[in-house]
């Protein structure tokens, strides 16, 4: 599957998962698996491909040219996410974190981190605040940064959460 030069207003520019919904417990359920594609999106808030707030599984992706106004040029989580095999190249929020920003449970095994913007404060590749947690990170992180005169933190991680088992 691609999703491609997709456009939201305000979250989710190719992919919203709300986590009021109705599939397990009241909380939606999503899951890609096998060469998924996510290309040049763009949210107006947070989320330039996915915004999540249920619970989401990725295997097998590739995010590229994806940008958020606000936060996660890639991805946007606040519910239970799970990313496996995945490559994030040249993704750009203006505020934090220029791939991912996690403000809830998040794994993430087998990735590939590059040349990903913040031009906020915080987290060229992955911004982790609040309640965020990464229970795992398996990745390689290679010119991944944050663009801020006179505060810029994490040119690859900026970890205000918790961070469990690194293998990066």
């Amino acid at each position: 599957a691609t999703f491609a030069n997709n456009i939201a207003s305000v979250d989710g520019g190719a992919v919203y998962n709300d986590g009021s919904g109705d599939t397990i417990g009241n909380v939606a359920v999503m899951h890609f698996d096998n060469n998924v594609t996510f290309s040049g999106n763009e949210a107006g808030n947070n989320g330039g491909a996915i915004y999540n707030e249920g619970t989401f599984t990725i295997n097998d992706a590739e995010f590229e040219n994806n940008t958020a106004v606000n936060e996660g040029g890639a991805i946007y989580n606040q519910g239970d996410m799970k990313i496996a095999k995945a490559e994030f190249e040249n993704n750009k929020a203006s505020v934090y974190g220029g791939a991912i920003s996690n403000r809830a449970t998040m794994t993430i095994q087998d990735a590939k981190f590059e040349e990903n913007i913040s031009y906020g404060y915080y987290g060229g590749a992955i911004y982790n605040a609040g309640k965020g947690v990464i229970d795992s990170l398996g990745a390689d992180f290679e010119n991944n940064k944050v663009v801020k005169d006179g505060f810029a933190i994490g040119g690859a991680i900026a970890n205000i959460g918790k961070i469990g088992d690194v293998n990066a």
